[in-house]
């Protein structure tokens, strides 16, 4: 069976009520939850990041952050602007998806702004081993300022290099029932998800074990349609192969 199910990564997301509390804890029970960020991420092989966006300063980055980029352990990483210049082989891209995501907060409500997740995937960055690597960041808010525009983020990155293939890189926000994506050849904020539903339909008939025969059989379309489905999902996220395209589906959630 091809595994197609939530991401244990998003459980990181809902270990604190993160609006209303995460200000106010004390310094014992900060350090707890950075501890708990530090194991999460060492288990599951993803880096974890608590940002402040309003002063593009980290809070807190866990220590496999320095691992992945190949950085002295020594090293204290504060600035994200200081630091993603090094690393990234176009630092422009960084700067098209801050633009779209405060495109889209200023037409969301306050509910909206508060409970939002954003992805933006497939930037191409070298580590400072010469690594080279390609990205996916996953962003939830976890503190508001006075305007219930995010100020406090927290976020995971992972190397997806072994999913993709050629140049796209693209930006998926999530809020309430509203979805958009915006993709780097287009240039469009588009509102819909990523994929279409009848080809979520069949990434996930395929993920299940069925042939595409099989697919075909059970949609009522031929095994053409099929694998056209399959391809165009794969061509627009930047994909692979269908297992790639799988794996994506389930760091996104989708």
């Amino acid at each position: 069976m091809r595994s197609l199910t939530t991401t244990k990564a998003e459980a990181i997301f809902n270990t604190i009520d993160c609006v209303d509390n995460f200000e106010q804890l004390g310094e014992s029970d900060l350090l707890r939850y950075y501890t708990f960020l530090n194991e999460y991420a060492e288990n599951h092989n993803i880096v974890l990041m608590i940002l402040n966006k309003t002063t593009l300063n980290y809070e807190n980055v866990t220590p496999n952050f320095h691992q992945f980029w190949g950085l002295d352990e020594t090293e204290t990483v504060v600035s994200f602007k200081g630091f993603y210049p090094r690393v990234l082989e176009d630092v422009s891209v960084l700067g098209e998806c801050i633009e779209v995501h405060e495109k889209l907060m200023e037409s969301f409500s306050e509910p909206e702004k508060m409970y939002f997740s954003s992805t933006f995937c497939g930037a191409k960055a070298t580590t400072l081993t010469g690594k080279p690597v390609r990205l996916i960041w996953h962003t939830v808010p976890l503190i508001l300022n006075g305007h219930k525009q995010s100020k406090i983020l927290l976020c995971f990155q992972k190397d997806i290099i072994h999913l993709t293939e050629g140049d796209v890189y693209w930006f998926r926000i999530h809020t309430g029932e509203r979805i958009y994506a915006w993709f780097s050849d287009q240039k469009k904020i588009r509102n819909k998800e990523i994929i279409s539903e009848i080809e979520l339909s069949c990434i996930r008939h395929w993920a299940a074990g069925m042939k595409v025969s099989e697919i075909a059989r059970l949609q009522c379309i031929s095994v053409h349609t099929v694998n056209n489905h399959l391809k165009a999902a794969r061509n627009r996220l930047g994909v692979r192969s269908n297992t790639a395209l799988v794996e994506l589906c389930n760091l996104l959630s989708i």
